[in-house]
């Protein structure tokens, strides 16, 4: 899921991916209008491969749920 906010000073957009495993893992990723991100991720030990980009992006926890409705 992607949403983009209009008219905010500092972010651009934030995207949610969620995976639906027992431990339920999921990631945001905020972007700012220079288009550097910040990862947020729901447990401490979710890995995502690189991007080939050769760019680091900030990688932070935060607590999170979701609920599918």
């Amino acid at each position: 899921m992607m949403l983009t906010f209009e008219g905010h000073p500092e972010y651009e957009a934030v995207e949610a991916f969620i995976r639906e495993t027992p431990e339920l893992e999921i990631r945001a990723v905020v972007t700012r209008h220079d288009q550097s991100q910040t990862d947020y991720f729901n447990t401490e030990d979710f890995t995502v491969p690189g991007n080939g980009s050769g760019v680091e992006r900030e990688r932070l926890y935060a607590a999170m749920t979701y609920e599918r409705a």
